[in-house]
């Protein structure tokens, strides 16, 4: 299940007037993931977002693609070949979606067995299988190469300096959400307070002061651990 702060984050952050736009959908693969796509590029995943066909990717078709998961969990058939079967089980009558008819499911069938189909079939499933692990590859090492860009000495940690260089980048990026300026001394206390919950949590190592970021305690972070709110909660 998608975590609704990250989806209403990305949402306002690639949308216009209810939309996912060109423009705000390549600024946040570059300013957020880090990731730097060509207009060309952009406009496939937003085809590929479309989970109902009508040209436009919606709040609802957005909310649809991030439930996807990672890779591993969906499978390269689903993925590069049904992204939006899904979608149509769910939604049969949405607005932009075909109901699916007995042409279709001709059209679909394996086809009969001959040396030209044989080599088609063969040829499709090397595709499928170099394709799929490219893009295991290139998934797993998006969180990785985002960290690196920021550790500059390359020890697996950020500085002061180099945390607050990244919040800051997206800090501009969710302009809509605040008013003010982001100063090195709240990115400073953002440390303390994640190596205050990583100590109440009994890991030793966070203790002393530090006021450097691990990618370990990174990484957990940005998978939505030590939310403010959870602490008030009482939660972790």
């Amino acid at each position: 299940k998608t975590d609704e702060d990250a989806f209403i984050f990305a949402w306002k952050t690639v949308a216009r007037d209810g939309k996912v736009c060109e423009t705000g959908l390549k600024n946040f693969m570059s300013e957020v993931a880090g990731v730097s796509m060509s207009v060309s590029q952009i406009r496939d995943l937003m085809h590929y977002m479309d989970a109902n066909g009508d040209g436009v990717v919606s709040r609802d078709d957005f909310r649809m693609f991030l439930e996807a998961g990672a890779l591993e969990d969906i499978g390269p058939k689903e993925f590069m070949w049904e992204p939006h079967r899904k979608y149509r089980a769910r939604s049969p009558q949405s607005k932009g979606s075909r109901v699916f008819t007995e042409k279709d499911k001709a059209e679909t069938e394996k086809p009969p067995s001959t040396p030209a189909n044989d080599r088609i079939e063969r040829a499709v499933a090397n595709y499928e299988r170099e394709t799929w692990q490219r893009l295991l590859r290139e998934e797993a090492a998006v969180i990785p190469n985002l960290f690196a860009r920021y550790d500059k000495q390359g020890k697996g940690e950020l500085d002061a300096a180099s945390f607050h260089a990244m919040l800051s980048q997206w800090y501009d990026v969710a302009s809509f959400a605040h008013c003010g300026s982001l100063r090195p001394a709240d990115s400073l206390a953002v440390v303390a307070y994640l190596r205050e919950r990583q100590a109440a949590e009994g890991d030793r190592t966070a203790a002393g002061g530090d006021t450097t970021l691990p990618y370990d305690l990174w990484k957990v972070v940005v998978d939505g651990k030590f939310k403010p709110v959870d602490h008030l909660a009482g939660g972790k």
